[in-house]
């Protein structure tokens, strides 16, 4: 979802902000996140991202991955890493973002 707000009083001047959907964890654990959705618990303060049917989305966890989610990297297909629960990657043989689910590479987009 994308929130566009109209902030100070400088005529012409629109700020853009981009709103994650958020929510405490046990809310989150009722909804099936779309492939790529953000997510972020206002109790636990963690990030999680939608692959269209986990329930309650994967956790972004920057200190568990070998390749840090927020750099994404750019694979062909053959040579993607074996996969951290949660990592983020770019796909250029497929051209799609995919994110590791646990058991397998899923796309994004």
């Amino acid at each position: 979802m994308y929130k566009y707000t109209k902030q100070g009083i400088t005529p012409g001047v629109i700020n853009m902000a981009l709103q994650i959907r958020r929510g405490t964890d046990a809310e989150r654990g009722l909804i099936v996140p779309a492939a790529g959705e953000l997510i972020y618990t206002t109790d636990t303060k963690k990030l999680y991202v939608g692959d269209g049917t986990t329930s309650g989305g994967i956790e972004v966890n920057l200190s568990t991955s070998t390749y840090p989610v927020m750099q994404t990297r750019v694979f062909i297909a053959d040579t993607r890493p074996a996969g951290t629960k949660g990592m983020i990657i770019f796909n250029d043989t497929t051209g799609t973002f995919q994110g590791f689910n646990g058991s397998k590479w899923v796309d994004l987009s």
